[in-house]
């Protein structure tokens, strides 16, 4: 392969070897099996990505312009700066904060449990604020080009500037997020600073991990019963010792500018299943733009069949790991519930369940993002076509209840969908 550029070679060559050969061919072999278990991986300063140098078309770069320009102003909150201005422009609910207390960010010095990294998520944004840092950190799901990654300095001027930031891929470009730019929603054990403990391990869950995996070094709120791995801490003189409940500190944090003290179990549902859905919609638009660019139709085929069946198996939940106890409903249950379109008898792919499982009818509302609008339409071909097959069979993992409804749903909510699954 093509070396990458000065600047992204950097980041990017400690933990991969882009650069073993001459040239960005595909081969048969590179193909087989699912993305997640493929040694290929996409380089990002291939001709048809180049991830650094072409522009992007995401609302974050839109904000960024219109901000450059003077078409639009952010105005500056002596407790939490821009953050309220940000979430507002974005269209980011603030019900949708979590807290991490563990000191995995790019200004982990300022992270602890009494200072958490607050996120905010809609379907193609994610805020990161943390209590005196100097910068918001922003991460957007950009139609073609995967997350982007932006930060804000925290500094009251009439003209702030959003700057795009490549040292994030340090972390952010892994095999953990599908090998294209992405999000890492990860679980740790961590000390009362906040210490990661390396030594104990770290998991990217997502919704097919067992709850009792998931979350730690993360705040948990109304989450009784779901036996999770959030809200305790180790001391820091003894990481041997006794884990410690750390969650009074969330009853503070409004008095020192955090908009809430709540990390709500809800929540942290939505977000495990949303950060992989966004990796692997990249990760199959980068596969077919880089397939296609070379004009082999079979290895093409081939390529996207592999990939549609990871992309759609997740999409449809078949995996998911169930619920060990009902999630209490909130206000962020009601808000995210009453998104997006609905079919004739008002079901909608937003409706949460709580219940058993995350969703009411298990199908990603990810289908309806930009990212998945803006993906290759042969890409788009291949994952409608696993839909219809996983749909119609069921692979004895959804029930035909399910399945039937799903189809209803699509049918009437994504046009596209009506030449694969019209009937059964």
């Amino acid at each position: 392969m093509k070396r990458a550029s000065a600047a992204l070679a950097a980041v990017l060559m400690p933990a991969w070897a882009w650069a073993a050969s001459s040239d960005w061919t595909l081969t048969p072999a590179d193909v087989q099996g699912s993305p997640s278990s493929r040694d290929w991986l996409p380089p990002p300063d291939h001709p048809v990505i180049a991830y650094e140098r072409r522009p992007t078309t995401d609302v974050v770069a839109r904000l960024a312009g219109d901000l450059e320009a003077g078409r639009a102003k952010l105005a500056f909150d002596p407790a939490s700066g821009y953050l309220s201005a940000l979430l507002d422009t974005l269209k980011v609910p603030a019900d949708s904060q979590l807290l991490l207390f563990a000191r995995t960010s790019l200004q982990r010095r300022y992270i602890a449990p009494q200072t958490p990294r607050a996120i905010y998520f809609s379907p193609e944004v994610a805020v990161a604020y943390i209590k005196d840092a100097p910068m918001i950190e922003i991460s957007v799901q950009d139609p073609a080009q995967g997350r982007v990654f932006y930060t804000l300095d925290q500094i009251d001027t009439p003209e702030p500037r959003l700057q795009r930031e490549m040292d994030c891929l340090g972390c952010h470009l892994s095999r953990a997020s599908m090998g294209v730019p992405g999000t890492l929603d990860r679980s740790v054990s961590a000390t009362l600073i906040g210490r990661v403990i390396a030594r104990l391990g770290s998991r990217t869950p997502d919704h097919r991990t067992p709850i009792s995996e998931r979350w730690g070094g993360w705040y948990v709120t109304s989450g009784d019963g779901l036996k999770h791995s959030g809200n305790v801490a180790l001391p820091e003189e003894d990481i041997d010792g006794s884990p410690i409940d750390v969650s009074p500190f969330t009853t503070k944090l409004t008095e020192i500018g955090y908009p809430s003290g709540s990390s709500d179990a809800a929540v942290h549902l939505v977000f495990d299943h949303q950060m992989q859905m966004g990796n692997l919609l990249a990760r199959i638009g980068w596969d077919a733009r880089i397939a296609i660019s070379q004009g082999d139709a079979a290895l093409t085929r081939t390529l996207l069949a592999n990939d549609a069946r990871e992309v759609v198996d997740y999409m449809l939940f078949v995996d998911e790991a169930p619920l060990p106890a009902p999630v209490k409903s909130s206000a962020y249950v009601k808000t995210f519930s009453a998104q997006g379109p609905r079919d004739k008898k008002g079901r909608g792919l937003y409706q949460l369940d709580l219940t058993t499982r995350l969703l009411r009818y298990p199908c990603s509302y990810m289908i309806y993002s930009p990212a998945f609008d803006a993906l290759p339409a042969e890409a788009r071909a291949a994952i409608y076509a696993r839909m219809a097959e996983v749909l119609n069979s069921g692979g004895g993992r959804l029930s035909a209840a399910n399945r039937q409804a799903v189809k209803e749903i699509l049918l009437e909510t994504k046009p596209a969908a009506r030449a694969y699954f019209r009937t059964g």
